[in-house]
């Protein structure tokens, strides 16, 4: 949610050069006073033989009269922020959802000058939470690999080692042997255990 009091220049300082939100001021006939560089580079395309840059020509024909809609609560209510999620139309002309704030912005004589939008795009992380997905998918994959690549030939050294202990033979050199064996693979199968890919 955006702070009560927003200053206007401070967010343009803060989040000009954003590479990841959007930031736009809209004024009252409904056309951009300001785009910030992320804004400039997704939908500057629909504004280059523009005389003026009418807001709406980024959002989709469909949301349009939300985002109008959005606007006009913030003009309305002034001291509160609202919240709406609008497909924007992008520089492939394809849509992606931008999820958006937007506050009235109040100038230096209280008087409301326009909206103020923070914006963004949803699309991006839904992409992020596909491949966080398959992420997932290839570690249980490799989990599982490595559990079995290295616990059988591991299961076969412990039964074997346990077969020597069975083994009757009056050497005491085999004795420590077969429990130096012993030993290193229940080290073995300690550190195996604290490496191994768990939870999947």
């Amino acid at each position: 949610m955006l702070p009560k009091a927003l200053s206007f220049p401070g967010l343009v300082r803060l989040l000009h050069e954003s590479v990841i939100y959007c930031v736009v001021k809209i004024n009252a006939r409904g056309e951009l006073d300001y785009m910030n560089d992320h804004f400039s580079r997704v939908y500057t395309h629909l504004y280059q033989n523009q005389k003026i840059r009418r807001a709406e020509l980024a959002v989709h024909p469909f949301d349009r009269d939300l985002s109008k809609a959005t606007l006009l609560k913030c003009i309305h209510s002034p001291a509160e922020s609202f919240s709406v999620n609008l497909k924007m139309v992008d520089k492939t002309d394809s849509h992606i959802a931008v999820s958006w704030e937007y506050r009235a912005n109040i100038d230096q004589s209280g008087n409301v000058d326009g909206v103020i939008g923070i914006g963004r795009d949803m699309t991006a992380l839904e992409s992020s939470k596909d491949h966080i997905h398959n992420l997932t998918i290839v570690l249980h994959s490799v989990a599982l690999e490595q559990s079995h690549a290295i616990r059988r030939p591991l299961a076969n050294l412990v039964g074997l080692i346990d077969l020597l202990i069975e083994i009757e033979v009056n050497n005491k050199s085999f004795e420590e042997i077969v429990n130096h064996l012993k030993f290193s693979a229940d080290e073995l199968i300690m550190e195996f255990d604290s490496f191994m890919i768990k939870n999947f």
